[in-house]
């Protein structure tokens, strides 16, 4: 199974990660999937805080987003931190990075 890089964001600097294929190419169906992990699996429990106004909320970031792959989709092929990046380095990562490279701001 071949890797590509992406890029996540939970309103931070991003951070590069080294994904299978089959998410760099559907990342946004893999994301689709991890909410709906998220809302019923008693493994997102700890994620899960109430509104205050009678819902619940969802509490996560990029990291949480990789842990689930890791742990639930891709247990074979795990996902890796490249590097996390700092406000300003944008010209930078696109010199290091392919300019098509899938990203989420979460």
């Amino acid at each position: 199974m071949k890797m590509k890089h992406i890029w996540l964001s939970a309103d931070s600097p991003a951070s590069i990660y080294l994904v299978p294929d089959a998410v760099a190419n559907n990342l946004r169906l893999y994301i689709d999937d991890f909410y709906k992990w998220m809302q019923s699996s008693s493994a997102a429990e700890k994620h899960r805080m109430p509104t205050g106004f009678g819902g619940i909320g969802l509490c996560f970031n990029d990291c949480d987003f990789i842990a689930y792959l890791n742990d639930c989709v891709f247990k074979d092929r795990p996902c890796k931190l490249i590097e996390t990046t700092l406000y300003g380095q944008e010209d930078e990562i696109a010199e290091k990075y392919p300019r098509d490279m899938s990203g989420f701001n979460f």
